[in-house]
Parts: C-alpha cells; sequence; structure tokens
C-alpha cells in the first residue's frame, strides 16, 4: 500500500528514534505529501529539519503545525526555538511566551524564552522567567546556567556566580 499513512509515519518514527534523522525525513515528508493536515507528521518533520540545520523548512513545517493546532505547547516551544536559532528574536519570544501560558510547567519553554530575551537585550524580564524556571527545578543546570548569564549581563556578579556555581554543582 504505496499510500498508507500509517505505514510511512511509523517507518519515520522508527528512523527517528535510531537517529537516522536523514531517513526519517523523507518518510515524514512523504506522509505529509498524501496528508498535508497530519499534525504529529508536521510537528516531527519540524524537529528533523531542525537537527538537520535546515532551519527554513523546519520554521515553514512547523508554521503549518501551529495553524493546525494553535494551542499545542510543543509546536509552539518548537517553533520559538527554530525563530531564535534564525535570529528573529521577536517571533521567537512570541511563540515562547504562547508555550509557556499554554503549559506554565513547561522548563524548556522557559529556559528558552529567557535565552531569547538575553539576545534581545531584556536581561531584567529574562532573569524573571529564568527564575520561574529554576523554581520548576531547582537542579537543573540548563535554567540554572542561562539565569547566570542573564544575571551576569546585568551586572549582578555575586548572584551569576551563585547560580554558574550551583549549575556546576
Amino acid at each position: 500500500e504505496e499510500n498508507n499513512i500509517v505505514t510511512h509515519f511509523n517507518i519515520a518514527v522508527i528512523y527517528d528514534r535510531q537517529s537516522r534523522t536523514d531517513s526519517a525525513i523523507p518518510a515524514y515528508e512523504k506522509v505529509v505529501e498524501i496528508d498535508p493536515a497530519h499534525f504529529d507528521a508536521l510537528l516531527y518533520l519540524g524537529l528533523a529539519y531542525q537537527k538537520v540545520g535546515r532551519l527554513d523548512n523546519s520554521a515553514r513545517t512547523l508554521t503549518k503545525a501551529s495553524q493546525l493546532k494553535p494551542q499545542d505547547p510543543e509546536v509552539q516551544q518548537a517553533l520559538g526555538v527554530v525563530y531564535e536559532k534564525l535570529g528573529e528574536y521577536d517571533k521567537a519570544e512570541i511563540a515562547l511566551r504562547k508555550a509557556v501560558q499554554l503549559d506554565a510547567g513547561n522548563l524548556a519553554s522557559q529556559v528558552n524564552l529567557g535565552v531569547v530575551l538575553i539576545n534581545k537585550k531584556q536581561e531584567g524580564l529574562a532573569e524573571e522567567v529564568l527564575k520561574k524556571a529554576v523554581a520548576l527545578d531547582s537542579r537543573n543546570a540548563w535554567a540554572l546556567g542561562v539565569l547566570g548569564w542573564a544575571q551576569l549581563e546585568l551586572g549582578k556578579y555575586k548572584e551569576a556566580e551563585e547560580s554558574l556555581r550551583h549549575s556546576i554543582d
């Protein structure tokens, strides 16, 4: 069955789980060719494009997924990350704020939002967001490291050192 969506999708997932992204991409693309509104295929294809550095393709694909399910926090986070990598910080901030709004307990969305805010030279806002992220998981090295970066940029050297040392621990 050449056009069996379930088979193509499951093959793509198998390749993805085996870290064979270059093989997963054509399988996801086939699913999207057969059904352009297949949300999961669009989401995973967008993430796969991101893994191999095809950022423009990732942004286009994740935008399509976001249009299908605008209330999905995972797609908003993925879209925010790809926009950040593309240097489109305003778009990244919008997507990541939406992801945080949809799932306030998602540490990754909050830390990524902090990174975007630092890149936008809004370190004070970044520090606020990152303190919330650290409150979710006080032992998360990534969150603590990015918080330390924001504090360093703000000239809060004592706090930055404390956050960064805690990150190392």
